[in-house]
């Protein structure tokens, strides 16, 4: 009798079950691990694109920082940056920046901004006032907004012509150079120099 008409053995099924098992388990990791592999980098695309719009945020608030007065809690100040204000865990700064776009000056309003920096649980926020002179809720208790999480720590340091200083009590007056590190729970740290370019008041 040929194999044709006897069929396969009992063996023979157990090995081609046992094959099949195999390549089964193979197949299957190797599906697992394109998974991870595409959700860690997925993961990481992220991070990049957060760390840009951090970036951008910072760059567009600490490289405009303007030489204009505004009210905080009833003083006049070009640049307050203190460890603790707004209840920031770390440093907190306010200040009025240039730049805010207004095209073709078509609304009511300047191209001027003052916007407010803090960390609060363990994230970094940013607040938008209204007006470069509020007063009322808007400047006593602003609203934050996260920019960034993870942050373990947001330090600000000043440049004088004395060097570098851990902080700046000349409310009325600019520093040169202005220092931003922002460190994440990761490890990783973030640090950008800025150059202040003195303007009209």
């Amino acid at each position: 009798m040929s194999r044709a008409e006897h069929g396969f053995t009992l063996i023979e099924l157990l090995i081609c079950i046992f094959i099949m098992s195999i390549m089964g388990v193979s197949i299957a990791l190797s599906i697992n691990q394109v998974i991870r592999s595409s959700e860690v980098s997925g993961q990481r695309l992220q991070e990049i694109r957060d760390a840009q719009h951090l970036v951008r945020v910072l760059d567009m608030d600490f490289g405009n920082i303007t030489e204009r007065f505004s009210s905080v809690n009833g003083q006049r100040i070009m640049l307050l940056a203190n460890k603790g204000l707004f209840h920031s865990e770390s440093f907190g700064a306010v200040f009025v920046r240039s730049g805010y776009l207004n095209p073709g000056g078509e609304l009511a309003r300047s191209d001027l901004q003052k916007v407010a920096w803090r960390l609060r649980g363990g994230k970094l926020e940013r607040h938008t006032y209204l007006l470069t002179e509020s007063t009322g809720s808007d400047a006593s208790d602003p609203k934050f907004s996260p920019v960034a999480e993870d942050v373990k720590d947001f330090r600000l340091r000043f440049f004088s012509s004395s060097g570098w200083q851990e902080s700046w009590t000349q409310y009325s007056v600019l520093p040169p150079g202005i220092e931003v590190s922002i460190e994440f729970k990761s490890g990783e740290i973030l640090r950008r120099v800025y150059v202040i370019r003195k303007r009209g008041v």
